[in-house]
């Protein structure tokens, strides 16, 4: 090699981003990078007596060591290792090994420690926000449970031991017990435990029972023992949960006993019932009703009193409007709100409609007025905590959303930032089709609609999105199935790794660059060493025939070595061309393709057809190289899988860029179903995208199959 042409490779080598070691086939490091010496803190000279174990954390090694058979062997290692500083600090690198020559190993690293703190951290956000959820659904079911009318508070203490456990950050060793009034509910597979977190059910200000949740196996120590401080939350809030609805059916109790002494109009009613005139004199009322005024007003109620003496001073307007509605025919509901005598504030829901006699006379308005304290300060309770969740959400770097029915319906500031639209842009008007990159559109609305259609658990995958300005952006999503008032829909955290993609697609290149260099370095050595050697060899054998007696034998002899040394030669071409198809420059593609199906025998197997398109300007090197191997992949797959009887070949341009096409008649496959064939198509993607371009297989067992590669417009005059 030339001094300048050493001076290029050292300066790539110095001055890599990735850092480089050369090491022999024992592991002694023979030559290092800058970068490699600024990762672990090492002088070039310190790192050139070291082996490679001395870089690799202990604790690492001595549970999985370095093997240097597969590497010499000829296998390509792309692994993680944990590499130690010479500070003592551990950094995360992801390592590519492979051998270059008998005894040299050659190894590249990428710095991903932060990479993986990020994900960690990421993995660490979606857990809490999961459990946020967890806590909130409990409530939830805890409270419509508590509030389901007419059930006894035996079933709505059984069924709670049920809900708890899956509430809490770890079901499956969790367990739960309600004692109440000396009875007691468990869920299943109960036992107790030292780790135990307690809340008193209160009924009426009195302590009626606990609510308890036990882990039954020690696990890491948190804010109360191995209990969250949410978790407390959780549990305080499920106890008063508890005692409100022990409070409720206990009144509900106190109701049904007194109904057989009422009248039909008021049998079996929790709510206070007033008949009034339409002279506002209170012609009849309920014992709840007059336990209510007493409570609420300190008034005791009395038979042919101006009723409006006891309304409270704040709701006089309201109560008015109703009752001359109602006496003009129409039926009233409100939610009212006023203050008691000791200043406590009371909820009440307030009904009024008309009453007739007999004779459809009226003869007045009935007023049923109904507490709804404990329901308010369920929601009271609910709104806080989605007050908490919210927080959580908006403050979050990631992006979060939620979509229904094609729609997003909600989204943070971090999934602003990411896409660069403002929320009023984004909610109720903003569709997949608008923010999804068209190649990735079916792909992310079929997992969307399965997560709908199936109510699947989370998933996680990645696609090409749009940002408001039209740039592509590479992210990562999880997302989950959730029901949002009463409806399927799909919640999900995003993040932008474009930055990432775009890293990854560079070093992709530049290691499909160095594999080519170095096929085509072997094929010139082959080329243009070997075979001159093997014909000389062939010139010294003719020569020796007249060296010996046995001139007749001996002429026979080296006749065949001379067939053998031909033979060589054309099989030492064959493996030049192999390894480096464009060392003959001035061969066209077409020639390229021809020489490729005659060196596969592709022709005594099957009908080939091969139609390439004259181009104005000949396709650089690199275009030919890429559709070189992707054609050589291909049909050495048609060949070993398809048993097709025809395959058509077609280089073509269009408005679009250069096309490839490979179609075979053969009894095709399902795409990702098909073992051995994995490795192969996701070698035709990864040169695609190298070119810029994609790769498209269309394919179903029974009906052939067909590549496309397409390579943009704009990517034809580049330089190789």
């Amino acid at each position: 090699m030339s001094t300048t042409n050493d001076q290029w490779y050292f300066t790539i080598f110095n001055e890599a981003s990735d850092a480089i070691v050369i090491m022999d086939d024992k592991g002694m490091l023979t030559d290092v990078n800058t970068s490699i010496c600024h990762m672990l803190g090492y002088t070039r000279a310190e790192m050139l007596s070291m082996n490679i174990a001395d870089l690799i954390e202990p604790g690492q090694l001595a549970v999985d060591p370095i093997a240097y058979e597969p590497v010499l062997g000829g296998k390509h290692i792309l692994r993680e290792r944990r590499l130690q500083a010479k500070d003592g600090s551990v950094l995360e690198v992801e390592v590519n090994v492979k051998r270059v020559s008998e005894n040299m190993i050659v190894a590249i690293g990428r710095d991903i420690t932060r990479l993986r703190q990020t994900e960690a951290e990421l993995r660490k956000m979606n857990h809490a926000v999961g459990e946020r959820v967890k806590e909130l659904s409990c409530l939830y079911r805890a409270s419509k449970l508590a509030n389901t009318p007419g059930k006894p508070i035996e079933d709505i203490l059984q069924e709670l031991t049920d809900i708890i456990p899956d509430s809490y950050q770890y079901p499956e060793i969790t367990r739960a017990r309600i004692t109440y009034n000396g009875a007691r509910f468990l869920s299943e597979d109960f036992s107790e435990s030292p780790w135990r977190q307690r809340a008193a059910i209160q009924v009426n200000g009195q302590t009626a029972g606990f609510v308890e949740v036990f882990y039954v196996r020690e696990m890491p120590p948190a804010e109360e023992g191995p209990f969250v401080r949410e978790e407390r939350f959780l549990i305080d809030s499920i106890a008063e949960v508890v005692g409100t609805s022990a409070e409720r059916n206990n009144a509900e109790a106190l109701v049904k006993e007194q109904s057989e002494i009422f009248q039909a109009i008021i049998e079996n009613t929790k709510e206070s019932i007033y008949l009034i005139s339409p002279e506002y004199k209170l012609l009849r009322y309920n014992n709840i009703a007059a336990k209510k005024m007493l409570a609420t007003r300190n008034l005791v109620l009395q038979p042919g009193a101006d009723f409006r003496d006891y309304l409270f001073p704040e709701q006089t307007e309201m109560f008015h409007s109703m009752f001359q509605d109602s006496l003009n025919g129409i039926f009233r509901e409100e939610e009212l709100c006023a203050a008691t005598e000791t200043g406590d504030e009371y909820w009440f829901l307030s009904r009024t409609s008309p009453v007739f006699d007999s004779r459809q006379r009226l003869i007045g308005v009935r007023l049923l007025s109904e507490s709804i304290d404990d329901r308010k300060r369920a929601e009271a309770i609910l709104k806080e905590s989605e007050e908490k969740f919210r927080s959580i959400v908006e403050q979050s770097l990631v992006g979060i959303y939620i979509i229904q029915n094609g729609m997003l319906v909600y989204v943070n500031p971090g999934f602003e930032k990411i896409f660069g639209y403002s929320k009023s842009q984004l909610l109720r008007k903003q569709t997949l089709e608008g923010i999804v990159h068209p190649d990735d559109l079916d792909v992310v609305q079929e997992i969307y609609n399965t997560r709908v259609e199936k109510g699947k658990a989370k998933q996680q995958y990645v696609f090409r999105a749009l940002r408001s300005d039209g740039k592509v952006l590479a992210v990562e999503v999880i997302v989950s199935f959730i029901m949002l008032n009463g409806q399927p829909a799909v919640i999900g955290t995003l993040v932008d790794i474009t930055d990432r993609t775009e890293e990854e697609h560079r070093i992709n290149h530049a290691v499909l660059d160095a594999q080519e260099r170095e096929r085509l370095q072997i094929g010139m050595e082959l080329h243009d060493n070997v075979q001159q050697i093997l014909t000389a060899s062939g010139l010294y054998l003719d020569m020796a025939k007249t060296h010996f007696e046995d001139k007749r034998l001996l002429s026979e002899i080296i006749g065949n070595l001379g067939k053998q040394n031909v033979q060589a030669i054309d099989a030492l071409r064959r493996l030049s061309h192999q390894l480096a198809p464009l060392i003959e420059s001035g061969t066209v593609l077409r020639e390229k393709i021809d020489w490729l199906i005659q060196s596969l025998k592709l022709e005594e197997s099957m009908n080939v057809s091969v139609h390439v398109d004259e181009f104005e300007q000949p396709l650089n090197d690199d275009i030919q190289l890429q559709f070189y191997r992707i054609l050589q992949e291909q049909l050495s797959n048609t060949l070993k899988y398809a048993a097709a009887s025809q395959v058509a070949i077609t280089v073509r341009q269009n408005e679009d860029g250069v096309l490839l096409q490979v179609k075979d008649n053969g009894k095709g496959f399902t795409v990702g179903g098909r073992k051995g064939g994995g490795i192969g198509l996701e070698n035709i993607r990864r040169r695609a995208q190298a070119l810029g371009g994609r790769a498209e297989i269309i394919t179903s067992p029974g009906n052939g199959c067909e590549l496309n590669v397409l390579v943009p417009a704009r990517l034809l005059s580049r330089d190789t």
